[in-house]
């Protein structure tokens, strides 16, 4: 197939597109140092009351991992002032977020998992399934994962959204899932990565192959022909700006949650998948892929340090089977890993 063969053109940069420096402004959350705090309070003490403007709560392990992403926001932050700066992209610091964001969100598996069983065990039982899932930030945050060869943590969490589609639950289980919201960029990542790895009859809906570019992705992303894969890429960069915008009452866009502007994660998943099947990738050259987010970097090991053990060793106080995999005798390192009381080094803003 050649580029004469497919009807698909550019459609250029979206003109409000925002600027990479207003991006990383909007990043900034050092107005959230009481979440920090609380959770310092918390990997001290354990269980807590605290008293705050709106009354009193008891901080347990939920807030917990809340709190923990008032921690990855602040290195993603960081990773980026440093760039802008200094010129110098800490690709660790994002590194570590991201994988603070991969244990937050198996924690929100785990208990959206124990209130699905409730609901299937307590047939005409009111049980509401508190979620907070979203395709547009769940489903992104696969590609960003991939972005950094965390292909393990990826596929463990396609695998579980491919469940959620499939669900029987007559509860939507993703709060934006469906043709009304019609988040066609994640359906895609999701089809991509079923086909990839699971090979699954999932009951996607109608929107998911109602994108011409992504049914041609589908069909090509594994293609030697370099000239015609730079043109469908740089397509979907073109249409990664159009679809930055955020959701109203009547319209809804793919990359409504701004925080993924410069994070290509659609284009990331299929040079990563590429890389691993051994195929050359093209160099883009377009806004979104200029910058350190835009680039793919060598797969890693797990991540893992004192801050991040002793949340999950809490966790596992109320939940013994959370985490199994990271606490058996064939993967010893999570028990094995020093704590450091003196320096928290966690806390670059404080050194």
């Amino acid at each position: 197939m050649n580029l004469d063969t497919i009807d698909i053109k550019r459609q250029g940069i979206y003109k409000k597109f925002p600027s990479f420096e207003f991006y990383i402004q909007s990043l900034d959350n050092s107005n959230d140092q009481i979440f920090l705090d609380l959770l310092d309070k918390y990997i001290k003490e354990g269980n807590f009351q605290h008293n705050s403007e709106f009354g009193t709560f008891d901080y347990n392990i939920f807030y917990a991992f809340n709190g923990l992403g008032s921690y990855l926001q602040r290195f993603k932050y960081k990773s980026l002032e440093d760039y802008q700066t200094k010129n110098i992209f800490n690709e660790n610091y994002f590194f570590q977020a991201i994988s603070y964001l991969y244990w937050q969100t198996r924690f929100e598996l785990y208990q959206l998992s124990k209130s699905i069983e409730l609901f299937k065990n307590q047939a005409g039982v009111n049980v509401q399934l508190n979620t907070t899932f979203f395709l547009k930030n769940k489903v992104s945050d696969l590609g960003t994962y991939l972005q950094f060869g965390m292909l393990e943590e990826a596929k463990f969490l396609t695998n579980k959204y491919l469940d959620f589609i499939n669900s029987s639950v007559p509860l939507k289980i993703f709060n934006d899932e469906g043709d009304l919201y019609h988040r066609r960029t994640q359906y895609f990542l999701l089809r991509l990565l079923n086909d990839y790895w699971f090979k699954r009859d999932i009951k996607f809906p109608a929107c998911a192959f109602d994108e011409p570019l992504f049914n041609q992705l589908i069909k090509n992303w594994d293609t030697e022909n370099i000239t015609l894969l730079e043109h469908l890429l740089l397509c979907l960069c073109d249409r990664h700006t159009h679809q930055t915008k955020f959701d109203t009452a009547t319209k809804f866009f793919d990359i409504s949650d701004f925080t993924f502007s410069y994070l290509p994660f659609e284009i990331h998943t299929i040079l990563r998948l590429r890389t691993e099947k051994g195929l050359e990738n093209p160099i883009l050259s377009h806004v979104i892929m200029t910058t350190p987010l835009g680039k793919i970097y060598p797969n890693k090991n797990p991540y893992m340090d004192d801050l991040l053990l002793q949340i999950l060793k809490r966790a596992r106080l109320e939940y013994p089977d959370f985490a199994n995999e990271l606490f058996t005798k064939e993967v010893a390192y999570a028990e094995n890993i020093k704590l450091y009381t003196n320096k928290k080094y966690w806390q670059f803003w404080k050194k």
